[in-house]
């Protein structure tokens, strides 16, 4: 939001540099652009070590409810129970062409019939320690699908502290910048042009209303699948 207008100033300010706030502004709007561009590589960072924890857990998830499910259906095939023979006939497809929470909930469902059976799969290699095993994976894996509130707690304030850098270089620029640059229009016309055409597409762009320009920015409220998107570019 702010590079269009500090590129301008760093290319063709020298042209209005004879006002001494405006060089000031400038840098006071570069280091708030700065700020928020650390604060949105901190968020990036954090979104993307919280799905890659969540992809690996859930990977390991359907590799050992796979397992389980195969070791199932034997005893199933063995003991010609060919209703539980059909429903532990499973494969990664039918775990994973859904999303993460839907994957979860197949796997505890799976789990909770396999479960029922722990005795007679003992000997086939799912004794009570593998059992107990799955289970932990499960329950972590649960509580990595629906977010740890800490890290919830912390890209929302990662946000509203961007957010609240945004609206104070808007201000800045609406009320202290605008006024400066205007009085140069008879002076320096095609700097004044160009300097209001950035502001317009910068204030009414396609995402937004004339109206709503100050509108408080709501913080982005948490998802199942962390969008890598930046709000803030």
């Amino acid at each position: 939001m702010l590079q269009a207008v500090v590129n301008f100033l760093e290319k063709e300010g020298t042209k209005i540099s004879t006002v001494e706030r405006i060089p000031e502004i400038m840098e006071t709007l570069k280091s708030k652009r700065d700020a928020i561009q650390v604060l949105d590589a901190e968020r990036r960072q954090n979104i993307k070590v919280i799905t890659a924890k969540k992809k690996s857990k859930l990977e390991a998830l359907n590799a050992s409810t796979l397992s389980l499910c195969g070791v199932t259906h034997s005893f199933a095939h063995q003991s010609k129970n060919e209703e539980l023979a059909l429903e532990m006939n499973i494969t990664k497809t039918f775990l994973t062409k859904s999303s993460s929470t839907v994957n979860l909930s197949k796997c505890i469902t799976l789990f909770a019939l396999a479960e029922e059976w722990q005795k007679e799969l003992a000997p086939l290699g799912w004794d009570e320690a593998k059992m107990n095993s799955h289970r932990l994976l499960l329950e972590e894996t649960a509580l990595m699908i629906t977010a740890p509130r800490e890290a919830i707690v912390n890209r929302s304030k990662i946000t509203n502290h961007s957010y609240t850098l945004i609206r104070e270089a808007v201000d800045i620029l609406k009320n202290q910048l605008d006024p400066l640059v205007q009085q140069f229009e008879a002076e320096e016309p095609f700097v004044v042009s160009e300097y209001n055409d950035i502001r317009k597409s910068i204030q009414y762009g396609a995402r937004s209303k004339p109206e709503m320009v100050e509108a408080p920015l709501p913080a982005l409220p948490p998802t199942e699948e962390p969008d890598p998107g930046s709000p803030f570019s």
